[in-house]
């Protein structure tokens, strides 16, 4: 009787929990063998780093500090540090920009696939260079990858990274949320000679300023009267800056670009 009222008290119980677990939800850490198919379920890659801008194609890109970019594993807030997830293999690819737009933070596979960009011509991939890496104790660095094009041709003008678990990697039916950065504009490489400094050094080219463009009229003129750096612009403003927009620059009124 003892044995056969335990039994009944056990089943009792199961219901019970069964009947209130979705008003008391638990968060459960990851466990081998799991299956989640849910696209809000708590297991996700997520980027360690934002990038660095201004971004110009052909060139490494990297993390807001000038290093590697990093990626990890997470339950919920916790890295997965142990079992087969936290040594998978991740890749590295290149979302439209209008991805998530609506600021949505779950999405499912499919939504996330349809919105991969595709290369010129839709061949071949948007970035170059090692573009996955095997995650160590949960986490990885990335390799030297680089945009191939820029982001003028899409139309939000911009491109988002996106990191994925390799699909033919799967472990244990696990669905792991993919991981992306913020929208960024990629520009050719052609037009870093022109690139801006914020904020500029004295020993820089005078055209690292605000409307000057490199060999533009300004420069130019600039450059006839010997100025050449940001630290020589600095001392004829001093000196007398009526005499360097009027008669070095040529600018009669005062304007938006003085």
């Amino acid at each position: 009787k003892v044995e056969s009222m335990s039994h009944e008290v056990k089943k009792l119980a199961r219901l019970h929990s069964n009947r209130h677990a979705d008003k008391y939800p638990r968060s459960e850490p990851y466990q081998e063998g799991a299956t989640l198919s849910e696209p809000n379920a708590n297991i996700r890659l997520r980027f360690l780093d934002g990038l660095r801008t201004p971004i110009y194609t052909d060139k490494i890109i990297t993390s807001q500090s000038n290093a590697a970019i990093r990626v990890g594993v997470f339950d919920g807030e916790k890295m997965i540090n142990e079992g087969p997830l936290s040594k998978a293999k991740v890749e590295i690819l290149v979302l439209r920009g209008d991805f998530c737009s609506d600021g949505q933070e779950s999405w499912t596979e499919e939504e996330f696939n349809s919105h991969i960009a595709q290369g010129r011509h839709r061949q071949g991939s948007v970035l170059g260079g090692d573009c996955s890496a095997w995650l160590n104790n949960g986490e990885a660095s990335l390799g030297k990858i680089r945009f191939r094009e820029g982001s003028s041709r899409t139309p939000s003008r911009k491109f988002i990274v996106g990191g994925r678990v390799c699909m033919n990697r799967k472990i244990g039916g696990i669905r792991v949320q993919e991981a992306v950065m913020e929208p960024v504009t990629v520009l050719d490489r052609r037009n870093e000679a022109n690139e801006k400094r914020y904020p500029p050094k004295p020993n820089d080219e005078v055209y690292r300023l605000e409307e000057i463009a490199n060999d533009g009229t300004y420069h130019r003129r600039l450059k006839n009267a010997k100025i050449y750096t940001v630290e020589d612009f600095l001392k004829a403003l001093n000196k007398d800056a009526d005499d360097l927009r009027v008669r070095v620059l040529l600018i009669k009124k005062v304007n938006n670009s003085w």
